[in-house]
């Protein structure tokens, strides 16, 4: 009759679990992430989960934002996306040059918005590593008069920032199973767990 009654309790917090009944297991709060490495910023968004490290490269001169810089880890690659301002000519895409003579990650405009043009790409783990060996790295886009413009992107902190995303989403993710292995662990009597 005990054991039928554990493997009913277990039953019930599982499924109370699998509806989204979080409220059965005390929680711990989840991690969250919102911090600045160099010149790049960490935000964690702990309902969806979703983490990026972004870079805002403004004109110091009229606070006019030139471009915006999201990198998404992923499991392979990294999401790359650039945000630049309306006005780009999006034919030839935009680059991202490391250090002068370095390698160089071409993207395409995939649409512009109201608040400027997008592109994404993969930021494989070479380039990365490229792009970390140098103190800065260069934006190419081309304005509306097709002339190709430079815009300095700093790396300072980009290693740093990837690592504390990452270790943040390792965080997260272990959490909701040992929740799990707690209540379970809670509702088992001590006698019923040996065998």
């Amino acid at each position: 009759m005990m054991r039928l009654l554990t493997i009913f309790s277990i039953m019930l917090v599982l499924a109370a679990l699998g509806a989204g009944g979080y409220w059965l297991v005390a929680q711990k709060p989840a991690p969250s992430l919102a911090q600045t490495y160099g010149d790049w910023r960490a935000d964690c968004d702990e309902t969806t989960g979703r983490c990026v490290l972004t870079q805002r490269i403004v004109d110091k001169s009229n606070n006019f934002q030139l471009a915006q810089l999201e990198i998404e880890p992923g499991v392979d690659s990294d999401a790359l996306r650039v945000l630049a301002p309306l006005g780009t000519w999006i034919d030839p895409g935009v680059a991202l040059k490391s250090g002068g003579d370095g390698e160089t990650l071409s993207m395409s405009f995939l649409k512009c918005l109201p608040n400027g043009c997008l592109a994404d790409g993969a930021l494989q783990p070479e380039f990365r590593a490229a792009l970390t060996k140098q103190p800065a790295a260069t934006m190419l886009i081309a304005d509306k008069r097709r002339n190709v413009i430079g815009v300095p992107v700093s790396t300072a902190g980009l290693d740093e920032g990837l690592a504390a995303i990452r270790a943040y989403g390792s965080a997260k993710d272990a959490g909701p199973l040992a929740r799990l292995k707690g209540a379970v662990a809670s509702i088992v009597p001590s006698s019923e767990k040996k065998e």
